[in-house]
C-alpha cells in the first residue's frame, strides 16, 4: 500500500496493475488515489473478464 501511495509508477507496481491476482486491489488503490488513467482502466476490466470467463471454463 505505501509503495502505491508513494510512487505508483514503477516497474513492480505495472506487474502488480497487469497480474490477475493483484489487478482488483491494485487497481482500486490507483482509482482511489487518482492515478489510474483511462487505457489501464479499460485493460484492467478487460483482462478481469477475461481471466473470469478462463477461469470458469476451467472450473465448469
Amino acid at each position: 500500500m505505501s509503495l502505491i501511495v508513494s510512487d505508483p509508477q514503477p516497474l513492480i507496481m505495472a506487474a502488480f496493475a497487469y497480474f490477475p491476482l493483484t489487478v482488483p486491489v491494485t487497481a482500486m488503490l490507483h482509482n482511489a488515489l487518482g492515478t489510474l488513467d483511462p487505457l489501464t482502466a479499460g485493460t484492467v476490466i478487460t483482462e478481469l473478464f477475461v481471466f473470469g470467463v478462463l477461469v470458469l471454463r476451467v472450473a465448469v
